[in-house]
C-alpha cells in the first residue's frame, strides 16, 4: 500500500499545539506585503546552482582544448563542482537551523562572487578547481536556508507554488547561460569568463538586495521557544517518522539527480564528443531545449498546490522521461534520437524530479530541522551523483549505452519512490507541521508511556 512519510493528524493531549496549529500561517509584515519578492531573492539560489552547473558544462570542452585536460580531469572538475555543492549544503542546512535563515543567505554569495572570480581569470587547471569548490560550496550553502526562508514565509495555500517558483528560477539560470552562450560562441575561450561574470553580476545584486531582508519569524519563534533548553535536533532527526521522511527525500533526489546531472552537465559534452557538433550547434540546441523545461515548470508551479493535480503531474512525468530514457537504450544511438530524447527527458522531469523534492522538504519537516534535513538529502545526492559524474565522461567514450542504462535503472526507482511515498496532505500550515513533531507525545512513546492514536500512514505500511 502506498504511504507518505507526512503527520496526517495532530497528537493528542496537547492544547497549546493544537491552538496553533489551528490558525493559519501568518507571514511576517514584509513577507505579507511582497512574498514573490522575497521568493525571488530566495529562488535566486536555484538560479546561481543551475547557472554555474551549465556554465560549467558549455565551458568544458573549451577548456579541455585550452588547458589540455583528459577525460578524467573533465570528469573531475564537473565532480568537484557537484561535491562541493553537496557539502556546502550539508553545513548551510544545519547552520541555517541552529543560528538563522539570514546568517547563511546574508554572507554566502561573497564566497561565491570569489569563486567565480577565480573561473572568470582562469589560466590553468588548478585555477579551475579552486574557482569550483568555491562557488560549489557556496551555492550549496545557500539553497537550503534559502529555500527554508521561502517555506515559512509562504501562505500555506501558495507554499507549493512560491517553493517551485524557486524551481522555476533554477530553469531560467539554464536559459539565460544558454542564451549567452548562443551569443557569445564564436568568441572562443572568451565566452566562459562571460558565462561566469553574467553570474557574478547576479550574485553581487541578489547579495546588495538580500541584506535588507528579515530573518525568518517562523524560526525567530522556534528560536524562543526552544530559549534555554537542550538543543535536540539531532535526537528529533532519528525518530522514526522524521527519519523516514529523510530516507526517502535523500533516495529520490539522489536517484533522480543521477539523471538530470548527467544530462545538465555532459548533454552538450556528447553532442560534441560523441556526435561532433560544433558550439555553436550545440548552443542552438540548447536554446531551443531550454523553453521546454521552463513552460513545463510554469505549468507545474500553477498547480503544485492542488493535491489531485500534482499527484497527475508527478505520474505523467515519471512516464515521460522513463519512456525518453527507454527509447535512448533501445534505439540506435545517432544524434537526433539523442536530442529528442534529451527534450522528452527534460519535459518529463519537470513534472517529477527536483522541483518536487523541493516541494515535499518544506511540507516533510519541522521548523528546527527544515534546513538541516533538506542539507542532509541535498548534499548525499549531489555527492552521490558526482561519484557518478567522474567517471561518465570514460563511459561515454567507451559504451554510450551503459551509461543510459545505468541512468533508466536509476530513474526507474526514484520515479517508484515517489509515486509510493510522495506526502499527500499537501496545504497544511507551518503551525501544524512543527505540532505534529511536538517532542512530548514522542518522548512519552519513546519511553513506553504511551503511544500515538493515529499513526502516520508510513508507519502503517511498515
Amino acid at each position: 500500500m502506498a504511504g507518505s512519510f507526512c503527520h496526517e493528524t495532530r497528537q493528542p493531549g496537547q492544547s497549546a499545539q493544537r491552538g496553533a496549529a489551528s490558525m493559519s500561517h501568518s507571514p511576517s509584515p514584509a513577507a505579507a506585503g511582497r512574498p514573490w519578492y522575497l521568493a525571488t531573492l530566495g529562488g535566486l539560489a536555484s538560479y546561481l546552482d543551475s547557472g554555474v552547473l551549465f556554465a560549467t558544462a558549455l565551458s568544458i570542452s573549451l577548456w579541455q582544448g585550452q588547458f589540455g585536460l583528459s577525460a578524467w580531469s573533465v570528469g573531475a572538475i564537473t565532480a568537484a563542482l557537484t561535491v562541493s555543492i553537496g557539502i556546502g549544503s550539508l553545513v548551510g542546512g544545519h547552520v541555517g537551523d541552529r543560528f538563522g535563515r539570514k546568517r547563511v543567505y546574508s554572507a554566502d554569495l561573497i564566497v561565491f562572487a570569489f569563486g567565480l572570480l577565480w573561473l572568470i581569470f582562469a589560466a590553468n587547471e588548478p585555477m579551475l578547481y579552486v574557482g569550483v569548490v568555491l562557488t560549489g560550496l557556496a551555492a550549496g550553502a545557500d539553497l537550503p536556508a534559502s529555500l527554508a526562508l521561502v517555506g515559512e514565509s509562504a501562505p500555506a495555500a501558495k507554499r507549493g507554488r512560491m517553493v517551485s517558483y524557486a524551481q522555476l528560477m533554477w530553469g531560467l539560470g539554464i536559459i539565460v547561460v544558454q542564451v549567452v552562450a548562443k551569443l557569445t560562441a564564436f568568441s572562443g575561450t572568451l565566452m566562459p569568463r562571460i558565462l561566469f561574470g553574467q553570474l557574478l553580476l547576479v550574485a553581487l545584486v541578489t547579495w546588495a538586495l538580500r541584506q535588507r531582508l528579515p530573518e525568518s519569524e517562523v524560526w525567530v519563534a522556534e528560536r524562543e521557544r526552544r530559549n534555554g533548553k537542550k538543543d535536540r535536533s539531532w535526537a528529533l532527526l532519528m525518530r522514526r517518522p522524521i527519519l523516514g521522511g529523510l530516507a526517502f527525500t535523500t533516495a529520490f533526489y539522489l536517484l533522480s539527480t543521477v539523471m538530470t546531472q548527467f544530462f545538465g552537465n555532459f548533454g552538450p559534452y556528447a553532442m560534441i564528443s560523441l556526435f561532433h557538433f560544433d558550439l555553436p550547434t550545440v548552443t542552438s540546441i540548447m536554446v531551443m531545449i531550454g523553453p521546454v523545461g521552463l513552460v513545463c515548470g510554469i505549468v507545474f508551479m500553477r498547480l503544485v498546490d492542488h493535491r489531485t493535480a500534482r499527484t497527475a503531474m508527478f505520474a505523467v512525468g515519471a512516464v515521460v522521461q522513463l519512456a525518453g530514457l527507454l527509447l535512448l537504450v533501445v534505439l540506435p544511438l545517432d544524434a537526433t534520437v539523442f536530442v529528442i530524447c534529451f527534450m522528452v527527458v527534460i519535459a518529463g522531469a519537470s513534472f517529477a524530479g527536483e522541483g518536487n523534492y523541493k516541494v515535499w522538504s518544506q511540507e516533510i519537516f519541522p521548523t528546527s530541522l527544515r534546513g538541516t534535513a533538506q542539507g542532509i538529502s541535498f548534499g548525499i545526492a549531489r555527492i552521490g551523483a558526482a561519484a557518478f559524474t567522474v567517471v561518465s565522461p570514460t563511459l561515454l567514450h567507451n559504451d554510450p549505452k551503459i551509461v543510459l542504462t545505468i541512468l533508466l535503472v536509476a530513474t526507474t526507482v526514484a520515479m517508484g519512490l515517489g509515486f509510493l511515498f510522495q506526502p499527500r496532505d499537501s496545504g497544511r500550515t507551518i503551525e501544524q507541521i512543527d505540532a505534529a513533531f511536538a517532542p512530548g507525545p514522542m518522548e512519552r512513546h519513546s519511553a513506553g508511556e504511551a503511544t500515538r492514536e493515529h499513526p502516520t500512514t508510513a508507519e502503517q505500511t511498515t
